[in-house]
């Protein structure tokens, strides 16, 4: 499998890797063996290759670095998966990024390189090389103005370009390990949460339970005392009712007997004014009339 970050430097800066990119996203990711590429890892990757990538490129790239720009949505949409978020992002670069073309290429085609360099070949394992080292001068877009190394000399730039290249590609290789861990703790993570959320919902059902029992148990005691209220107000009234009764009779018997004893203090009212007036009689002298029959 490539690394990422080649992966991409290819795609950024190879127009004939762009149109195929563009003819079939999905089956040029395939074939370069990232179908589980998502859009985090371009983002991330992106921003780690535009530093390495040439100054114009990386201008035009400066979004994924410094914020100059909105990015597209990172994450997938509805309905989207990981690799659509990849391939969306992938084309958002290419169009800030487009390299020439097969087209443009032959229309702009530099000066024609010598054939024995037209591909890179060790010097010390050139059998044309077994006899006199000369220099040779390779001619490039930009024609340089210092005299080239000779063949099998140590050149700087190039081992500054490897050193940085091993870099880079250690660099990657720790932010997929970094990123496979991310992943691997976001999982860990949303399995507790899963665990957590099944517990938390047990709990909830077995509280639910308890707390259904205590409220019926105190509805039905709540229930039993109305009753005994309701029983104990009816043999309250009950006894009111026997209470009116009797002192009702009692008022009655009451206002019999002083109907009673009025009419008794009224005929002993008469009897004594009887007496009195014979007694008055007596006193006078006057004999009582033979018609007269005192009350006994």
């Amino acid at each position: 499998m490539a690394n990422i970050l080649d992966f991409l430097r290819g795609l950024l800066t190879d127009g004939g890797a762009q149109q195929r990119f563009n003819g079939n996203p999905s089956g040029y990711i395939a074939d370069h063996g990232f179908t589980d590429l998502s859009g985090e890892d371009v983002t991330e990757a992106i921003r780690v290759l535009a530093r390495t990538l040439p100054e114009d490129t990386s201008a035009r790239l400066s979004c994924y670095t410094n914020g100059d720009g909105e990015l597209p949505p990172v994450r997938p949409l509805h309905g989207e998966s990981e690799l659509d978020a990849a391939i969306r992002q992938l084309r958002f670069a290419i169009s800030l990024s487009p390299a020439a073309g097969p087209t443009d290429m032959e229309e702009t085609e530099p000066e024609p390189v010598a054939e024995e360099f037209q591909a890179p070949i060790e010097p010390a394992s050139d059998p044309r090389w077994e006899g006199e080292r000369q220099p040779v001068s390779v001619h490039t877009e930009t024609e340089s103005t210092t005299e080239p190394a000779p063949v099998g000399a140590f050149d700087p730039y190039a081992a500054f370009g490897d050193e940085m290249a091993t870099i880079v590609r250690n660099a990657s290789e720790q932010m997929q390990a970094v990123l496979a861990r991310a992943e691997a703790i976001v999982r860990e993570a949303e399995r507790e949460a899963e665990g957590i959320r099944e517990s938390a919902h047990v709990d909830a059902q077995t509280v639910r339970g308890m707390a259904n029992q205590e409220a019926d148990g105190i509805l039905q005691e709540a229930r039993t005392q109305r009753d005994e209220a309701g029983a104990e107000l009816s043999s309250a009234r009950n006894t009111r009712e026997e209470a009116e009764r009797d002192a009702n009779a009692m008022m009655n018997e009451a206002r019999s007997r002083r109907e009673e004893i009025r009419a008794a203090e009224e005929e002993l009212r008469k009897r004594l004014e009887g007496v009195q007036s014979v007694f008055q009689s007596f006193q006078q002298g006057s004999v009582v009339p033979e018609e007269h029959h005192p009350t006994d």
